[in-house]
């Protein structure tokens, strides 16, 4: 994915704008260097969300934005919940949240950001879109 990124990113000739592939606590990530952040179906999967929240707010500039989109599988009673349920609890899946929208959505406004728009991108399990700036 990162290799299809920075081809589209010659194609279009963007030069504000940068690929690469890191881990979130890389310490050669500068604080405040970033405008935006897109996190998508990965914050479930991240057991100490609390931290990961925390660094993407530090790496954010002022006003900074996060893009954040996630499987909400604590919402009604899936296919898709009742899989990644047995997964993790049998050891055959790390670990997975099964948050609610609400609860996503309070676990990142707790973190500092300001919650600018959200949407329900799919119906069963709920995919939440938050778009979101640094408080």
């Amino acid at each position: 994915m990162v290799r299809r990124a920075q081809e589209k990113i010659e194609r279009q000739g963007a030069e504000n704008v940068t690929a690469t592939q890191t881990g979130l606590f890389d310490a050669s990530l500068q604080e405040e260097s970033f405008d935006a952040v897109m996190a998508c179906n990965v914050l479930l999967y991240i057991a100490d969300r609390a931290a990961a929240l925390a660094r993407i707010r530090a790496l954010l500039k002022p006003q900074g934005t996060l893009l954040l989109v996630s499987d909400c599988l604590g919402e009604g009673l899936t296919r898709e919940r009742v899989r990644k349920w047995f997964e993790y609890k049998t050891g055959k899946r790390p670990y997975v949240a099964f948050d609610t929208m609400r609860s996503l959505e309070q676990s990142v406004a707790d973190a500092g950001f300001t919650v600018l728009e959200r949407e329900n991108l799919f119906p069963a399990p709920p995919n939440l879109f938050l778009a979101t700036k640094k408080a």
